[in-house]
């Protein structure tokens, strides 16, 4: 499986070599950033951001986690065999 794998990730930098050659650009794996190991560990994003930018939530969006019901919550039927909603987290905290 790994052998085969190898071989494909070689043909795709072959591939891409060749389309770079024929572009007249850099090779592939400096000018994209493709680092040589697949399973290396991928470069920080976060490393270079500047520590002095204050969000602003009246010009900015603000990416969170949105929790559905359907994952905060279980439906169970209790003693008496009525049907009632159990809340895992409380929203708004």
């Amino acid at each position: 499986m790994k052998v085969a794998y190898e071989r494909e990730i070689e043909s795709q930098r072959k591939l891409l070599d060749a389309e770079m050659a024929k572009a007249g650009g850099a090779k592939p794996a400096d000018a994209a950033g493709i680092p040589q190991d697949p399973t290396s560990v991928p470069a920080d994003p976060t490393a270079t951001a500047d520590a002095g930018t204050v969000f602003d939530a009246a010009k900015e969006q603000f990416t969170g986690m949105v929790l559905g019901i359907a994952i905060g919550s279980v439906r169970q039927r209790n003693e008496e065999g009525k049907v009632l909603d159990y809340f895992l987290c409380r929203p708004g905290r």
